[in-house]
């Protein structure tokens, strides 16, 4: 009976730890432990496109209010093979989430991740 409810109380503890930390901003952790913008250098000598500023603020809008509210910087990157990326930093709760926006050559989105970056005391 007491290892019962041991295990119990071990378990919900788990249980609400990884709860805690999934329900700060609704980040994942990279996509199989990689980082989708690795090897990415910032883009200093362009600027975004009218057609992927108007994207980024509608993926914006769209967010939860309790992530709109904690939008920061963002950062123009380049994989220097004709893609760009727009790093969007978001701080909800004590978390620092990352939304990556990858766009192709042509201005297009093609994938669009979110992941945590890190933690801070709020």
């Amino acid at each position: 009976m007491k290892t019962t409810k041991l295990n119990f109380s071990i378990l919900s503890a788990a249980i609400i730890c990884v709860s805690a930390m999934l329900i700060g901003c609704g980040c994942e952790t990279f996509e199989n432990h990689t980082n989708p913008i690795e090897g990415w250098q910032i883009d200093f000598k362009s600027q975004p496109s009218q057609a992927v500023q108007k994207d980024s603020q509608d993926y914006i809008s769209h967010l939860p209010a309790r992530e709109k509210n904690g939008v920061g910087p963002e950062q123009w990157l380049t994989d220097g093979k004709g893609q760009h990326a727009l790093l969007i930093a978001v701080a909800v709760n004590g978390t620092d989430c990352g939304h990556v926006l990858i766009y192709d050559q042509n201005d297009k989105r093609v994938k669009a991740v979110k992941y945590i970056m890190g933690h801070y005391r709020s």
